[in-house]
């Protein structure tokens, strides 16, 4: 799937069943639609490829498949201009994923199930794991 078929789409793509969902919701001023229409034509990052994020996260109150994450729950983080190398493991594995579909300067919401974020323990367990 290259960008050019998901962007402007109003559903839910399931990048990894109804694990991991995405849907683009637009593009920056600054991004894809001023890189002409060509750009869309460029290759999907792959892993190695060095990337830059601005991304906020925040736990989904259900996982139903069509609703999305509260805005009114608060965002556990918040990157701006966060540089990643695709594979690195560097941000959870269902953001990676989704980043592959995306050109420059397309904004998407991103939901998935713990097994392609910080698993079932949840943030503080992976983070006591990755300590020890």
């Amino acid at each position: 799937m290259s960008a050019a078929q998901i962007d402007g789409n109003d559903e839910w793509l399931e990048l990894m069943g109804k694990d991991l969902l995405m849907r683009v919701i637009g593009s920056s001023a600054s991004g894809a639609d001023s890189l002409g229409d060509d750009y869309n034509d460029e290759p999907a990052a792959e892993v190695g490829d060095a990337i830059q994020l601005d991304f906020t996260g925040r736990r989904l109150l259900s996982f139903d498949g069509e609703g999305c994450c509260s805005e009114k729950e608060l965002p556990f983080v918040e990157k701006r201009g966060c540089l990643i190398a695709l594979g690195d493991g560097d941000v959870i594995p269902g953001l990676e994923m989704a980043a592959r579909f995306l050109s420059i300067g397309q904004r998407a919401i991103v939901k998935c199930r713990s097994k392609y974020a910080y698993g079932a323990g949840g943030r503080r367990a992976a983070a006591a794991a990755a300590a020890a």
